[in-house]
């Protein structure tokens, strides 16, 4: 019951974010997504990510916080960070 209380207030977050503002907003410099992982690094958590149809960098600086679960292909997160240039999000924060 949990997991399925969890699933669905992820699901009604995310649909609330298109309504309010879309899956991507910047505020200060500060980019926010929020959306489904479509794509994990091929080993570890630092890499190459796609979430909501968009390109995010992991470092060894990223906070990587899965309290909530374990963030992989399928997981609604949120990600916070800066412009790694290039259409790229530099990920300060994943949850």
């Amino acid at each position: 019951m949990e997991n399925g209380l969890r699933h669905a207030l992820a699901v009604l977050f995310t649909l609330l974010s298109f309504v309010v503002g879309g899956p991507a907003t910047a505020k200060d410099g500060v980019i926010e997504i929020l959306g489904t992982v479509e794509a994990v690094p091929a080993s570890g958590l630092v890499g190459n990510w796609t979430i909501a149809g968009r390109a995010v960098r992991t470092d060894g600086a990223t906070v990587i916080k899965q309290e909530l679960g374990r963030i992989g292909v399928g997981a609604t997160v949120e990600a916070k960070g800066v412009d790694g240039g290039g259409g790229v999000v530099l990920a300060t924060v994943i949850e």
